[in-house]
């Protein structure tokens, strides 16, 4: 069996419901979670260094 198979054999041996869950969280639920938390921060660092620099 080559590595692509090795690789996604999990998905074939689950249900089609199940493979559809795993899709959508890998391409939808992670990649938003990942934006969301690196927009919070960021906006989290601009505006306490804005009000630090308010403090000055």
């Amino acid at each position: 069996m080559n590595k692509k198979h090795e690789m996604f054999g999990f998905l074939g041996r689950s249900g089609i419901r199940r493979q559809l869950y795993t899709v959508y969280i890998l391409a939808v639920f992670v990649p938003v979670v990942l934006i969301g938390a690196f927009l919070v921060g960021n906006t989290y660092q601009l505006l306490t260094s804005y009000h630090r620099d308010l403090l000055e």
